[in-house]
């Protein structure tokens, strides 16, 4: 009823030509549509009483166009694929355009007698990592082992890489089910091993993120650097982490249409095995494929983002718990009401782009119209910038302004990272004696 409303009261505001424009701008306009009719009628669509309009409007757009992501139980070749093709519908839309200063670059990187795929990502130009002090962001995508890829994740990365002006290695490990949750961590701790023997000190310019089952990576990642008497990063971001692999045995109900309480089962379930039982599952299976529940101690920083309307909320506290007893330093950020990595479709601070963004052309919509709805927006509180001209509907900066709540988030964690880089360098300078990579000789 609350949509219909809106639908009929912006209906003559909106140009025939929009069925015509890309996903992005649609989901842009949509957005903008939604998140005022927040502001000026709130009781349409309550929420939570801290979530602010927009972060309602972001929710409403994934209910409302997107079917909730599910496996069933008995998988086929063609389930996954389906499965694949809408998560990466539903992230392509809401991640960013990718700008075209934006430069990728693949590279396949053997390790003994494996290789693994890896994506440098940057604006303008790609330095050598290896030849350079340039601080590095080793990105581990989520997906739950089974999707994720370069062409899902590459703008989002773009925009990253821009807003932060840091070098992006995307890791593009092997997926379940073609492969096994085994040779998925063996290619990220074959990468980590690969960034050591290039320079041994680029663990003081390097800092980790990963989102959802990447950041259960990262976290058993860290868990083997220690054991072994490896370097750590200088911090490590987990954008909704998955804890370990039991924490799916004490979830709460949540009406997250991103990831549900079925599905981490049903991805649990496909990870093990179709014929496995998860509860006759040993301690020494268990500790190949997921991280130990209470060994955090020598764990770098941690900047950990949550929404608090997701299944893994009350495993997130509990494990930042343990950290913090373990001595680990740990930065919890939560999103009231927002769903599982929320800060990923989040990313673009207010400082960056206009809180409101709007273009108006001649053969588009009404001239007299947009401004007096301008003035209305305005009124109501609402930041807006209005750009007349032709052909200005395409701009970059309308595609990129989703809620101002978790865009914060963006401008805490580059301060959380300068600082940390910042100490990694300082400690670095005091190094004596530093090995050089041959190849930059």
């Amino acid at each position: 009823m609350a949509n219909t409303f809106v639908l009929l009261i912006f209906k003559h505001f909106v140009d025939e030509d929009l069925l015509a424009l890309t996903q992005h701008h649609r989901v842009a306009i949509f957005h903008r549509m939604f998140s005022l009719r927040n502001k000026l009628l709130p009781f349409l669509h309550p929420g939570s009483i801290k979530m602010d309009a927009d972060s309602k409007a972001l929710y409403e757009l994934i209910s409302l166009n997107h079917l909730q992501l599910d496996l069933s139980e008995d998988l086929t070749k063609n389930d996954i694929e389906e499965f694949r093709y809408h998560s990466k519908r539903i992230l392509t839309a809401l991640f960013p355009a990718k700008s075209s200063s934006c430069l990728i670059q693949h590279h396949i990187i053997q390790y003994n007698t494996n290789q693994v795929h890896m994506y440098y990502i940057q604006h303008e130009k790609i330095n050598d990592w290896k030849c350079s002090n340039q601080p590095i962001i080793l990105y581990f995508h989520g997906g739950g082992f089974v999707f994720g890829d370069i062409d899902t994740y590459s703008c989002f990365e773009c925009h990253l890489s821009k807003s932060l002006n840091m070098l992006i290695l995307h890791v593009d490990f092997r997926l379940i089910p073609e492969y096994s949750l085994e040779e998925t961590i063996e290619d990220v701790i074959n990468i980590y091993k690969i960034l050591l023997d290039a320079d041994s000190n680029i663990h003081r310019r390097l800092i980790g993120m990963g989102d959802s089952s990447g950041g259960m990576l990262w976290i058993y990642l860290l868990q083997w650097i220690i054991s072994n008497n490896k370097p750590v990063p200088q911090g490590v971001i987990l954008h909704s982490p998955w804890p370990n692999l039991e924490y799916f045995d004490n979830v709460r109900f949540s009406t997250d249409n991103y990831l549900s309480f079925r599905l981490v089962y049903n991805l649990r379930q496909l990870v093990i095995g179709k014929d496995a039982n998860w509860f006759e599952m040993t301690d020494e299976e268990l500790s190949k494929i997921s991280p130990k529940d209470n060994s955090y101690k020598g764990f770098p920083p941690l900047y950990i983002t949550v929404g608090t309307n997701e299944i893994s909320i009350d495993a997130i506290h509990d494990m930042t718990k343990k950290m913090e007893l373990s001595g680990v330093e740990v930065t919890l950020d939560e999103g009231e009401g927002l769903m599982h990595t929320y800060a990923l479709f989040h990313m673009w601070s207010p400082q960056g782009f206009p809180p409101l963004y709007i273009t108006v052309g001649t053969d588009e919509i009404s001239f007299d119209a947009i401004h007096d709805m301008t003035e209305k927006m305005k009124v109501s509180g609402v930041e807006v910038i209005l750009d007349e001209g032709e052909g200005l509907m395409h701009t970059y900066a309308l595609f990129h302004m989703w809620s101002p709540q978790s865009g914060w988030i963006q401008e805490k964690i580059r301060q959380w990272i300068r600082e940390k880089l910042l100490i990694g360098m300082q400690s670095k300078s005091d190094v004596k004696r530093v090995t050089k990579n041959p190849g930059c000789i």
